[in-house]
């Protein structure tokens, strides 16, 4: 299986929840910047602070591979980010 369809698998029984992403973040007191940057230095990998606050918005949902590398700059798995469906 490709990655894009166990993702589709587990996004049709769970939600990434947003509101858990961006309290997490300020817990740890990053700022969607350094967040940003921290993957970068971290992974080679860029993810926009626009993404990020797309996603704290909920307006859109992190890619699999890009929620797993900001997930490792934070020490947390994906699966922090993620609740079943209709759980508030």
């Amino acid at each position: 299986m490709t990655t894009d369809i166990v993702y589709d698998m587990i996004i049709s029984m769970k939600r990434f929840d947003s509101q858990k992403f961006r309290a997490e973040r300020i817990k740890k007191g990053l700022t969607q910047q350094m967040l940003s940057f921290g993957v970068l230095m971290k992974h080679g990998r860029t993810i926009s602070t626009i993404s990020i606050g797309k996603w704290e918005l909920g307006k859109s949902n992190p890619a699999l591979d890009n929620l797993a590398l900001v997930c490792d700059f934070m020490g947390n798995t994906t699966d922090h980010f993620m609740t079943e469906r209709g759980e508030k």
